[in-house]
């Protein structure tokens, strides 16, 4: 997600939902160019230095393709944002609140 047009969408979307630390807003496909799920990540500085910031998104990502290869992912845009307690989570617990955050998002099983 990187248009300007994605944000505005997220922005004006009231598909929320949160489990834990972690909340999700999604957006659904408008647009038929990009049928699949595109995510964007909001890890503000109140979570850790860079390196922190960074550690968290590279947890989150392979839990995203995991959710979307299994068919979890409705198409469109997902902006998934984090409060700094996420740093602490082990990866059962990570993977269970993302799942949990998309789902009460989209209302799709994962």
């Amino acid at each position: 997600m990187r248009s300007r047009e994605d944000f505005a969408a997220l922005s004006r979307s009231r598909a929320r939902g949160s489990s834990g630390p972690i909340w999700v807003v999604h957006a659904p496909a408008a647009d038929p160019e990009h049928p699949g799920a595109r995510v964007a990540y909001a890890v503000s500085k109140k979570v850790g230095s860079a390196v922190v910031r960074n550690r968290v998104r590279r947890r989150m990502r392979p839990v995203m393709d995991d959710l979307d290869a299994a068919g979890a992912l409705s198409p469109g845009g997902y902006l998934i944002g984090v409060r700094p307690d996420v740093v602490g989570l082990t990866a059962a617990e990570l993977r269970r609140h993302l799942a949990g955050a998309v789902r009460s998002s989209t209302g799709v099983r994962t």
